[in-house]
């Protein structure tokens, strides 16, 4: 009885699209509607869609799709998108009946050929070699791509020169550009493997560039949306031959989130340490955040919406809750801009085509005073971290982690160092699974984070496996050519810091410090050497290290030079009293010089590492010292043991 009815069903589906086709049908007659456009010599298929593209709106629309039913559960079709209709339905009812895929198939069949009787025109060869190629044309409708907030959905219309990268056997297979009156995606698109999904990715105002035939991935950079919000959604079908058309429904991979601040303003804001970089992955179809964060530029007010310039917005990629400060610009003066940062509440965890506004919109007191933080500018589009008091340290017994109780201190070894456990000096040299003395110099990534591949080995702070070769050094941090990140649990910062109420640390990345050195060497003049003496147990200690001022106003005590040469750690001299009150307490940062570990053998020097790499087994460090101040450098061996200054 349960099978009749679903032949019912499935005869009752195919009759509505034989009827629904009917117009098609007498449309048919048409040349350009069905045909290959090429002579028989030519390796290249012409495939054009009947009804082709529709992307999911943000929100929680239903909307019916021609049959009296719903297309998705959530978030289907909204107004102003090209409704599927006929084929893409029956489409549809294969692949979510797959038990009954083989009668709706030939019913199906018995549709088409009703319908496409008239047509007149012959099928397409059949492709059975790699490296051909077909053009495609998916119909998606008029409109721009622009986003218009709703009261309870938003629907995603195109505009010309908006993208779709096709890939096909994990590898890209070229890409679909918008334009035309219709506004349809036509492209040249290679077949790598006729028996693999096409996957397409929809990146609405974003690159447009040819990639290589090989490319495996890209990256798209979304921080910049004060002109235009992006859209980053993908769908799949399958590819057949045989077929003229094609249906894909685009599901978004990213969220669209209202931000409403108390005053009203029309100059740039900016939210500070979101996720700006998606990985467009062809090897394993998706779309992700890298890790790599920078400041957002806002959408500003939309066209028809509240004119006092209160609410803004941003596409912003899934994730992690995030440590959140809003930059925005109060004046301008010629090429001087100035701003003011406000702390708001970190931004929480996000999930693909979330939708928040309205009531759940993330609130900005821009009436409040500016936050007194100490804060860093370490991108070019004005992504601004604060330092952490002091190094990272780590007990082996205890398993605890701390920042250094003070600004100067570090783990030495036998006759150097400031860091005691009951009166008995620290030693980084000791570093062993039972050392119960504090630790600060460390393998790359090793945070005791276990790797799917090579498991718990040469992941923990206290492994002191040294050599020179790929082999022991491709064992510290993520394997292969992978940054730090607090996706993945590889960076300092997602351990628990005994001595911090505050979330959100993380390594600084080479660009990011990168951009500190160039901001401070070519606008002020913010790095110095610097010595700090303090009195321990009757004993002066002096301590070597490098001086870093914050890029607000500075408001702390002169610089006055005590030592005989500027390219001399004791050039500046400080008690360590005078350094705290006058200026650590105005935000001033002192990067210890210390050493590095080779094994269980330390030598002075001033490395930190940082989280990024472009090898299997190398990683990106900074170097400080007395005559080049700070450098950001490629390349040194991972199970360096090295100190680890964490930022948010």
């Amino acid at each position: 009885m349960e099978k009749t009815v679903n032949r019912l069903k499935d005869l009752a589906i195919c009759a509505a699209i034989a009827l629904a086709l009917l117009p098609a049908t007498m449309n048919a007659q048409n040349d350009m509607f069905f045909h290959d456009g090429f002579d028989d010599n030519s390796n290249k298929r012409e495939v054009e869609t009947l009804y082709g593209l529709a992307n999911e709106p943000f929100g929680n629309a239903i909307t019916p799709f021609g049959f009296g039913g719903t297309f998705g559960s959530n978030a289907p079709i909204g107004s102003g998108l090209l409704i599927m209709l006929a084929a893409g339905a029956g489409y549809a009812a294969m692949r979510s009946k797959r038990s009954r895929r083989k009668t709706i198939t030939l019913l199906l069949a018995c549709a088409l050929t009703l319908s496409f009787t008239q047509c007149g025109k012959k099928k397409l060869e059949t492709i059975t070699t790699n490296g051909e190629t077909v053009n495609i044309t998916l119909n998606a409708g008029g409109g721009r791509h622009i986003i218009e907030p709703g009261p309870d959905y938003v629907p995603i219309t195109y505009e010309t020169g908006d993208v779709i990268y096709v890939s096909n056997g994990g590898r890209y297979s070229g890409k679909l550009i918008c334009g035309g009156e219709d506004h349809d995606f036509s492209g040249t698109i290679t077949i790598n493997d006729p028996n693999d999904e096409l996957y397409f990715y929809f990146l609405g105002g974003l690159k447009t560039d040819d990639l290589d035939p090989d490319t495996q991935s890209i990256t798209v950079d979304i921080s910049n949306q004060g002109g235009k919000l992006p859209v980053l959604s993908m769908g799949h079908t399958d590819y057949d031959e045989n077929e003229t058309y094609y249906s894909c429904w685009l599901a978004n991979k990213c969220a669209l989130v209202e931000f409403d601040l108390e005053q009203p303003t029309s100059w740039p804001v900016r939210i500070c340490n979101m996720f700006s970089i998606a990985k467009i992955d062809f090897a394993n179809p998706g779309i992700t955040p890298t890790g790599e964060l920078d400041a957002i530029t806002l959408y500003p007010q939309s066209a028809g919406c509240d004119v006092s310039y209160k609410k803004k917005w941003a596409i912003l990629l899934p994730g992690e809750s995030r440590h959140s400060v809003a930059r925005i610009m109060y004046n301008k003066t010629n090429n001087d801009e100035y701003y003011n940062y406000y702390d708001i509440d970190d931004v929480q965890a996000l999930e693909n085509g979330d939708y928040i506004y309205g009531n759940d919109a993330i609130a900005i007191n821009n009436t409040a005073a500016p936050t007194n933080k100490n804060l860093f500018i370490v991108s070019d589009n004005g992504n601004v971290v604060e330092f952490a008091p002091g190094n990272l340290q780590y007990n082996v017994v205890t398993n605890t982690w701390r920042f250094a109780e003070h600004p100067w201190d570090y783990v030495g070894n036998a006759s150097n160092g400031t860091v005691y456990v009951n009166n008995v000096k620290c030693n980084n040299a000791l570093v062993a699974s039972d050392y119960s003395g504090w630790i600060d110099l460390f393998g790359w990534g090793c945070t005791g984070y276990a790797d799917s591949y090579y498991g718990t080995t040469n992941y923990h702070p206290y492994d002191n496996e040294y050599a020179v070769t790929e082999e022991i050094n491709s064992k510290y941090g993520p394997a292969g050519v992978q940054n730090l990140t607090l996706q993945n649990k590889s960076d300092w910062g997602c351990v628990d810091i005994s001595n911090s109420t505050e979330e959100g640390w993380r390594t600084l990345t080479y660009k990011e410090w990168t951009n500190l050195r160039m901001y401070h060497y070519n606008t002020y003049i913010r790095t110095y050497q610097g010595q700090i003496t303090y009195e321990f147990n009757n004993v002066t200690h002096k301590i070597n290290g490098l001086i870093i001022l914050p890029d607000k106003i500075w408001d702390g005590g002169e610089f006055t030079h005590v030592g005989p040469s500027p390219n001399a750690w004791n050039y500046y001299q400080f008690t360590a009293q005078d350094w705290m009150e006058n200026y650590a307490a105005h935000g001033a940062v002192f990067l210890p010089y210390t050493y590095q570990r080779q094994g269980t053998t330390l030598k002075a020097s001033g490395i930190y590492w940082i989280s990024s790499t472009n090898s299997s087994w190398k990683a990106d460090y900074l170097s400080i010292s007395a005559v080049n101040k700070l450098s950001v450098n490629h390349s040194c061996i991972r199970s360096l043991g090295c100190m680890v200054r964490l930022a948010r």
